[in-house]
């Protein structure tokens, strides 16, 4: 029997990562959600010295990356899940990274603060309003800053059906 599960939500998220973060997954070179070239490439078009903001940061690692090449980049990562982002301010506490727990879907506007880039990154497909949240996310953008977005192609999504209603299929 299928059971409908929202992947929408932070508990759901919590969940995932307390997962991850427990089995050593994320600070394993080979965890899954270590888009190597993705983040090389987006690393490439910041410029050292930007303030950066990551949405849906996840477990932080382009966040960590983004700092470690541009030392001078004022980075700040947004998720909804409290679990990952207490994970992310310890382990990066030295790094200066600014991690807060933001549900994106409908507190990004109350962010307040313009940036030079803004990231959404393997992110997008697990909205169900997709076009306010980018929305959102331009109003975090300084006039002539560069919003960089990625997502997954078709081929990676399991029950692409169902990925627009923010539900997996299990």
């Amino acid at each position: 029997m299928n059971q409908t599960i929202n992947i929408n939500t932070p508990d759901y998220w919590d969940g995932v990562y307390r997962h991850e973060w427990d089995s050593g997954q994320v600070l394993s070179p080979n965890y899954r959600r270590d888009y190597i070239p993705i983040h090389e490439a987006i690393i490439r078009l910041i410029a050292d010295g930007s303030r950066v903001l990551d949405i849906g940061c996840g477990p932080g690692l382009l966040c960590r990356k983004i700092k470690q090449c541009l030392p001078a980049a004022q980075v700040t990562g947004l998720d909804f899940s409290r679990y990952t982002i207490t994970q992310n301010q310890q382990r990066d506490q030295s790094l200066g990274i600014e991690y807060r727990c933001v549900d994106v879907r409908n507190s990004l506007a109350a962010n307040g603060c313009l940036f030079d880039v803004v990231l959404m990154c393997e992110f997008l497909e697990h909205l169900e309003q997709p076009e306010s949240a980018v929305a959102a996310a331009f109003g975090c953008l300084k006039t002539g800053g560069r919003f960089i977005l990625t997502c997954p192609s078709a081929s990676c999504i399991f029950h692409r059906a169902t990925i627009t209603r923010g539900c997996w299929l299990i």
